[in-house]
């Protein structure tokens, strides 16, 4: 579906969720108030759109955050570069929402797999865990020695022990009670909000490399060079549809690049259960101005033909019906977006649903 379809079913995403009580400005959820622990952490991350409720409009405060969301938080967070690669594990499937974000992060040194080469995105990251990849992810300085280690530091594997004290001398964690570390822990979404609000503070406040610039050679003759090639035109949709729950399909008419579908005959009742975009060339959809909510995916990259809409599979398996959006929406919603290929060439779109 055309990355308008795509912005399209984020937005209706964005508008079920109870997350749209939560102000651009100010972000709020239903589980976290104003003193509580980590409060300030958690609401400084989703101010910057680095950290995401659930639909439910909860934080989920005590929740085991896993592998798969710490590599979304990461992409967010470092901003780190688009992928380069095929992705090298064999249990992150290639549509999956979280895939891009597992590479890229795997592509930075930040995640490896285990000895099977499996990344096991769904399992909760562990304190130890947590160490090593904040160390990898911020390239933190090792600690210079043991001094001041935790008392349950044997508990950890060895492979973790010297990362957790290189977080305790950065002053990222402290610990829990009777200095104990807890290696083994699973980590809650709000102790690693805590951390890595902590770590990305750190990395503000290093000081900068005062280190002089070399001087420049003086420069040669530059020979004759060929002219630069033209970059490639934007890329366009060449095709999008979306599928409802009484099984039929819709092919979205397409006129200067805004995507039109008539749902206007669907009852209240229908769904969505699937989506596809066709574009011209390869490029990357991106998606913005979403309240937090969890597991939208912010950018899809295309292959130049066919592709399955990932956000189409998250409004699925919530269930958003179309009595729903016409409450919000009206009789009419319509939505914005941009495919940006390889040469940096940009393409607006829009679509427009008809309910």
């Amino acid at each position: 579906m055309t990355k308008t379809a795509l912005s399209l079913f984020a937005a209706l995403l964005l508008f079920f969720s109870t997350a749209l009580s939560a102000q651009a400005d100010t972000p709020s959820f239903d589980d976290v108030e104003e003193g509580d622990l980590g409060y300030e952490e958690i609401i400084e991350l989703a101010r910057d759109n680095i950290i995401r409720g659930l639909p439910s409009g909860d934080f989920g405060v005590q929740e085991d955050v896993s592998r798969a969301d710490t590599a979304i938080l990461f992409t967010r967070a470092l901003d780190l570069p688009a992928r380069t690669g095929a992705n090298p594990f064999p249990d992150v499937a290639g549509d999956a929402y979280y895939v891009d974000d597992v590479v890229r992060s795997a592509e930075n040194g930040i995640f490896t797999g285990d000895d099977n080469g499996s990344f096991h995105p769904s399992s909760s990251l562990t304190r130890e865990q947590m160490a090593s990849v904040l160390v990898r992810a911020m390239e933190l300085e090792a600690a210079s020695d043991a001094s001041g280690d935790f008392d349950d530091i044997d508990d950890a594997n060895h492979t973790h022990e010297d990362d957790i004290r290189t977080l305790a001398a950065a002053g990222i964690t402290e610990g829990r009670p009777g200095n104990q570390f807890a290696p083994k822990d699973n980590v809650t979404r709000t102790e690693f909000a805590i951390f890595l609000f902590r770590a990305l503070q750190a990395e503000a406040e290093a000081p900068e490399d005062e280190t002089p610039p070399e001087e420049e050679a003086p420069p040669e003759e530059d020979e004759p060079t060929e002219p630069a090639p033209e970059p490639e035109p934007a890329p366009e949709v060449n095709a999008s549809t979306i599928t409802t729950s009484d099984g039929s399909t819709l092919s979205g008419t397409i006129s200067n690049q805004n995507v039109s579908f008539d749902l206007s005959g669907k009852s209240d009742s229908t769904t969505f259960t699937a989506g596809t975009i066709t574009v011209d060339q390869d490029s990357l959809l991106e998606l913005s101005g979403f309240p937090p909510i969890g597991g939208i995916p912010e950018e899809q990259n295309l292959s130049a033909g066919e592709n399955n809409l990932l956000i189409a599979d998250v409004l699925a398996d919530e269930d958003i019906q179309l009595g729903t959006i016409r409450t919000f929406a009206g009789n009419n919603l319509e939505l914005t977006g941009t495919l940006t290929n390889a040469d940096g060439s940009v393409q607006e779109v829009s679509v427009t649903f008809h309910l």
